[in-house]
């Protein structure tokens, strides 16, 4: 069957084979006419294969290689260059005999560029190669772009490592055609041994035309875990359509608590739209054996990049028969992104695929992916690893150094050999109007020997880093027509050099630097309108009152040391009411305790007003441990300057009359009515207090204690 205008059209041989089949089948006319037309558009319907370009580059002819009988084309009139023999550096590099490399002499001939490439979503992978001559050095060190974006850097060792032999990335190509470059680093010269170049779904790997314009994936590590040797995807029999993807292998993560595990059987849910994962990658997998311990995978990466995750698992393990037997957490650096994962529930059965994706920001150099058992250990079958990379314009061109050589510089960057330091140095940012979106970094300082930057005409975001007063030979600064906002730093008012500065149109705020402002009597150009919220300077509304950021830091600070001290106050207070109210609970009980001891004929009356809260409350206070001692033991010591009884005041000898035994037993006369103190008793204070008591008198503690106490 083939397509021709549009249409599908049966060849000769193809109805002659169908006629001899229905006449075999001798079935009704009706049933034979239903099975022709499935059989038609069952055909018709078949998805076609995706678009494959494959080059052996420095090859004069096309080359098919042995075992999958894969087609290399010759790569006549892509690039310039010089072909050679090669030597292959891994055994996973396709058996070529020839490469390509680029002098540092070709300029800008170090460039593949392929046409008629249709509009879609690729993978491209290059393969490095060596040249083949004795003494040459083997390993030259070079940057990779596609489409203007750097998306490799080769680092010393590369031809020891099987993953590092090739780089890839996922690209989506709009325009028919697609770029790739190499950038010596001046550690030799690029050598390039193939190029792939394969068409996947669209929407592999989230991807769209929508989300992904500006967007590189650059693979970072894809891991097959539990198995011994690395492969690729038409190794395990993987649709076409997943773009050959090279897997490599990990048998251990390096810890004593993991191992193992394998099946033969059928795993449910691989191979499917869009990313058509194999379903013999499900097969294998590493599980903890210790549910106590973690399984963790370490991976070192470029700092302060987005990175794609993607990890696959299938419960293959025959232990695990059901939902909730198999729960583990998933941490990206620390964080818990994927908290109790049961594969079976997931999944929904056994042996079946399940991939988890998510996106993180790392600021540090490592990657550290772990999985926390909660229950019955964890298990992981395969890892993927993206880059996310913001391409750049192709028509920057910022690739290798920026610099040299001096007749094919970066577009924007201006350069000039500083006789100090002997090198070439970036002198000027010329990039306005070029569509840049993001925030200016504070490293823009380590560029100290600028003399103009001009970012004006695009989206840049965020506040004027603070860092630019550290360029000390800045004289022309351009910031105009963005979406910049807060406020113009001081330390602007520190470049005595600076001669133009514009940051009109922006979303500026608070007072013009006083510095700044008096330069402009000083035939410098400064431009600042259009920013709705600046002040202080002619041409300019006059500032109202405002703090500066140092003085509302020092109001946020008063502010929060005087409700520290609001809470500490409050807690004081509430615990000494606390403890008073605990002494009058503690007197309350003291108090029934000694009408039961003391055996009183009637109760104590209730007019006796005993606030402890009055200063002259400790002084009534101070004799509370002898009163109570003698409540219980009947036998009282010295009160504390009390003294004999002759020496007891003339209200004691006035209400003498009045007087009643108090009645303790075992202190008073057996049988008298005589309530005199014995002298030298130490008694006389507190019987009296006791009288007072038991006749019913008022006693305020609110006022200080009588002399004679």
């Amino acid at each position: 069957m083939r397509k021709a205008n549009g249409t599908w059209a049966l060849r000769g041989s193809e109805l002659k084979h169908l006629a001899r089949s229905v006449h075999r089948l001798r079935l009704p006319l009706p049933w034979l006419l239903l099975l022709l037309c499935c059989s038609v558009f069952s055909v018709a319907s078949a998805r076609p294969a995706p678009f494959a370009m494959r080059i052996s580059c420095g090859a004069r002819e096309n080359v098919i290689t042995k075992p999958s009988n894969t087609t290399w084309f010759k790569d006549f009139d892509y690039s310039g260059g010089i072909p050679f023999n090669a030597t292959s550096p891994s055994f996973i590099t396709p058996p070529l005999d020839t490469l390509r490399y680029f002098p540092l002499s070709s300029g800008p001939e170090n460039c593949y560029m392929i046409n008629r490439v249709p509009h879609g979503h690729y993978v491209i992978r290059i393969f490095f190669g060596s040249i083949a001559l004795p003494n040459y050095e083997t390993e030259p060190l070079f940057d990779i772009s596609v489409e203007g974006t750097q998306i490799t850097s080769l680092k010393s060792g590369w031809s020891t490592h099987d993953d590092q032999v090739f780089s890839e990335a996922l690209v989506y190509l709009r325009d028919g055609s697609v770029s790739i470059c190499f950038h010596s680093t001046g550690h030799g010269d690029p050598a390039i041994l193939a190029i792939e170049i394969l068409q996947i779904d669209e929407r592999a790997y989230q991807f769209s035309q929508q989300v992904s314009e500006g967007i590189i994936l650059r693979t970072a590590k894809r891991l097959s875990c539990g198995v011994e040797d690395a492969k690729f995807g038409v190794d395990y029999n993987g649709d076409q359509w997943g773009g050959d993807r090279f897997w490599n292998y990990i048998m251990t993560f390096g810890q004593i608590a993991d191992t193992r595990r394998s099946t033969q059987g059928t795993i449910k849910q691989a191979s499917s739209p869009p990313n058509f994962y194999p379903a013999a990658l499900y097969k294998q997998a590493i599980v903890s054996i210790d549910s106590q311990l973690d399984l963790e995978y370490t991976l070192d990466v470029d700092p302060n990049r987005n990175y794609s995750i993607w990890l696959h698992f299938a419960e293959i393990d025959a232990s695990i028969t059901g939902v909730g037997q198999r729960v583990f957490d998933i941490l990206i650096n620390g964080d818990t992104l994927f908290e109790d994962v049961d594969v079976i529930k997931l999944s929904g059965d056994r042996y079946a695929a399940l991939v988890l994706n998510t996106t993180v920001a790392v600021s540090g150099r490592t990657l550290t992916i772990t999985l926390h058992p909660k229950q019955g250990g964890a298990i992981i079958n395969a890892i993927e690893i993206f880059e996310k990379t913001l391409g750049l314009p192709v028509r920057l061109g910022w690739n290798g150094d920026p610099c040299v050589p001096q007749q094919h510089p970066w577009s924007g960057a201006d350069c000039q050999f500083d006789r100090t330091s002997n090198k070439w140095v970036i002198d000027g940012l010329a990039l306005d109007n070029q569509g840049l979106k993001g925030f200016l970094p504070n490293d823009i300082s380590k560029l100290r020997h600028l003399q103009s930057i001009n970012l004006s005409g695009n989206s840049m975001q965020g506040s004027i880093p603070s860092s630019l007063g550290k360029i000390t030979s800045l004289e022309v600064l351009d910031l105009s027509f963005n979406s910049l906002n807060g406020s113009i730093p001081e330390t602007l008012g520190q470049l005595t050099s600076l001669q133009t500065l514009n940051v009109n149109s922006n979303s500026l705020s608070g007072k013009v630097p006083a510095a700044l402002g008096g330069r402009l009597l000083h035939r410098a150009s400064f431009n600042f309108t259009d920013n709705h919220g600046l002040c202080g300077i002619p041409g300019l509304p006059t500032c109202g009152p405002h703090l500066t950021a140092g003085a509302k830091i020092g109001i946020g600070f008063g502010v929060l040391a005087a409700f520290l001290l609001l809470v500490i106050g409050s807690i004081c207070c509430w615990k000494r009411r606390q403890n008073i109210l605990r002494v009058q609970q503690i007197a309350a009980r003291t108090l029934r305790g000694a009408k039961a001891k003391t055996n009183f004929p009637a109760p104590i009356p209730s007019g006796i007003s005993l606030d402890l809260n009055a200063p002259s409350a400790t002084h009534w206070a101070s004799h509370s441990g002898r009163l109570v001692e003698f409540l219980h033991t009947g036998v009282l010591n010295d009160m504390g300057g009390d003294g004999a009884t002759t020496d007891t005041p003339p209200l004691m000898a006035r209400r003498e009359p009045q007087q009643t035994p108090v009645g303790v037993a075992g202190n008073a006369p057996a049988g008298g009515s005589n309530d005199t103190v014995p002298e030298g008793s130490g008694f006389g204070s507190t019987a009296l207090f006791l009288g007072l008591v038991r006749r019913g008198l008022p006693i305020d503690l609110n006022e200080p204690p009588p002399m004679w106490l």
